[in-house]
């Protein structure tokens, strides 16, 4: 755990310093994240990937689409429901953050192709280590 601790901390301040540039978060970058994977996401579906609730998505979203980075439409097949969007911003500077990021995380001399493959593990690790909890 000590090795997990040490990596998350010295990744995030990597991740932290690439998105001042950008003027968001790196909670706001996981978001992003979620949405170049799969754009078109409720709120639920964001929450259910970080195990967040929507006191903590809320504000995040909040912020993300004043500064024009999504936007919020209502699902046409359930007006109940809001899903989340990338909007022109949030897809146009992708290849922009995604360069940035793997600028600071080669600094810390871990090839991009590495960082990819630890995080992959890790989050394999935690979903098993979740799994094993219930």
């Amino acid at each position: 755990m000590q090795f997990y601790k040490l990596f998350t901390c010295k990744t995030q301040k990597a991740i932290q310093s690439s998105l001042k540039t950008f003027s968001y978060h790196d909670s706001q970058y996981l978001l992003l994240l979620v949405l170049w994977e799969d754009d078109g996401k409720t709120m639920k579906q964001i929450g259910a990937q970080f195990n967040l609730g929507t006191g903590t998505l809320t504000p995040m979203i909040k912020r993300l689409e004043k500064n024009g980075w999504i936007v919020k439409k209502k699902n046409p097949n359930d007006e109940r429901k809001v899903l989340i969007y990338l909007s022109e911003k949030g897809r146009t500077h992708k290849e922009d953050i995604t360069a940035a990021i793997a600028k600071h995380i080669q600094a810390c001399q871990i090839h991009y192709e590495e960082y990819v493959t630890i995080m992959t593990k890790l989050k394999q690790l935690r979903e098993k280590l979740s799994s094993s909890e219930e």
